[in-house]
């Protein structure tokens, strides 16, 4: 990417901060406004996509956002700009391989799961982008920056894999195959076309485009966790000793 467009990011992305939330928390401190925020935000998202796809007014259950390990959220103040959720299973758990979003998965890749013994398992679901944070009004894409932290989380927890589905149309899988996933295969989801893909510790790796690779190492680096999962002293049940 040319030093115009390098700049043109600088400008318009230098005022966005990463947080990281947890889906839902569970002793009583005090709750960030930023939570209830990333809340609204998702149910508005999210019901219309489902009203849009042809499903019913409450087919958007709030368990999908209140079981998620990770909500990664870009936001200016308090005003979300994009986010993506991400779960952790355990490969050992029978629970696993019954959850929605793990079973459509082919049978040989839930083999290869349970064969890797106690580890963990990362998907990625919910992503969107806020209209007022294109790609044509920021000058970079934010969905390719929340996917690339994303896989930050993944390689700093030392997961074993990593699962998505994304939606056909959106081309989530084109960016998701420049960081080392691969495709396994499509299903139909409410009527939609979702593809689905995996990678490893040893397939994933940074963005091949610059200005995207800078601007995660910053946001990481700068990053509010909520969740601690990130933090150091890692937890050892979601990272193992180096």
């Amino acid at each position: 990417m040319g030093v115009k467009m390098l700049r043109l990011v600088k400008h318009n992305a230098v005022d966005i901060s990463c947080s990281i939330l947890p889906g839902r928390y569970t002793t009583p401190v005090p709750l960030p406004p930023l939570y209830n925020a990333a809340y609204e935000y998702w149910k508005v998202t999210w019901t219309a996509f489902f009203e849009k796809a042809g499903s019913g007014p409450g087919a958007l259950n709030i368990e999908n956002f209140m079981r998620h390990s990770f909500v990664i959220t870009l936001h200016r103040g308090d005003k979300i700009a994009a986010m993506l959720l991400a779960s952790q299973f355990h490969l050992q758990a029978e629970t696993t391989y019954d959850h929605p979003c793990i079973k459509p998965f082919p049978a040989a890749i839930h083999e290869h799961l349970r064969s890797r013994g106690q580890g963990l398992c990362l998907t990625a679901e919910y992503m969107s982008v806020a209209r007022d944070f294109r790609r044509e009004l920021m000058g970079i894409s934010l969905a390719e920056v929340l996917s690339g932290l994303l896989v930050r989380i993944f390689q700093e927890q030392k997961i074993d894999v990593a699962l998505a589905a994304t939606v056909r149309s959106a081309k989530v899988d084109q960016i998701c195959k420049k960081l080392g996933y691969e495709e396994l295969g499509s299903y139909l989801k409410i009527g939609v076309d979702c593809i689905m893909l995996y990678t490893t510790q040893e397939k994933c790796r940074e963005h091949p485009d610059p200005a995207v690779a800078s601007l995660v190492s910053e946001l990481w680096e700068q990053r509010r966790d909520e969740t601690g999962l990130t933090l150091e002293p890692a937890t050892k049940i979601f990272r193992n000793a180096a």
